[in-house]
């Protein structure tokens, strides 16, 4: 053997804690390799669920992407049937818009007519009534000489001394009297 500065002492003492340093570091390494293993399949079955979420993620992005033209579809669809509605809204409102003005126009001269009518029958009636004081009133003047006009109040034909519509006893011409009774 060559000569070395250790003793056989040292030398097996190095030895031992060369040993006891190899065994710990043997069980570091079981211990670190037992690690590794559960780190593995931890990786593993994270690669698996990572694999399961991109599988899914893919699959809802599908959906996604599907779900996002059926609504722009729906959307669109609604869109137009909106506007079909407001068109027709449009096209109704000036139908009846115009049967309105029709309606309108046809109550407008159904009034002209009745209040032409109205005034025909006013005419009527005040030609009437005249005849019909020039009957009674010019009858009751012979007894009172005072009666010069007549009224009819609440429905009443009554002959007046004063006030009233003038009447003319002794004029015979029938429209003439009237225009002349109802200007005075």
């Amino acid at each position: 053997m060559e000569k070395s500065n250790y003793s056989v002492d040292q030398l097996g003492s190095n030895l031992n804690e060369l040993q006891i340093d190899l065994a710990t570091t043997k069980a570091n390494l079981d211990v670190q390799k037992d690690f590794n293993d559960h780190l593995f399949k931890q990786l593993e079955g994270a690669s698996g669920n990572l694999t399961k979420c991109i599988l899914e993620n893919g699959k809802l992005t599908n959906d996604l992407d599907y779900l996002k033209k059926s609504y722009e579809s729906n959307l669109n669809q609604i869109q137009e049937d909106l506007d079909k509605k407001e068109e027709e809204i449009q096209e109704l409102k000036s139908k009846k818009g115009e049967e309105l003005k029709i309606v309108e126009n046809s109550l407008l001269l159904q009034l002209n007519q009745s209040q032409t009518e109205m005034v025909k029958l006013q005419e009527d009636f005040d030609k009437f009534i005249y005849r019909m004081a020039r009957n009674v009133c010019c009858k009751q003047k012979v007894d009172n000489n005072a009666i010069k006009s007549y009224e009819v109040i609440n429905g009443e034909l009554v002959c007046l001394e004063k006030s009233g519509k003038l009447l003319n006893c002794w004029d015979e011409q029938n429209s003439d009297e009237f225009a002349a009774a109802s200007c005075g």
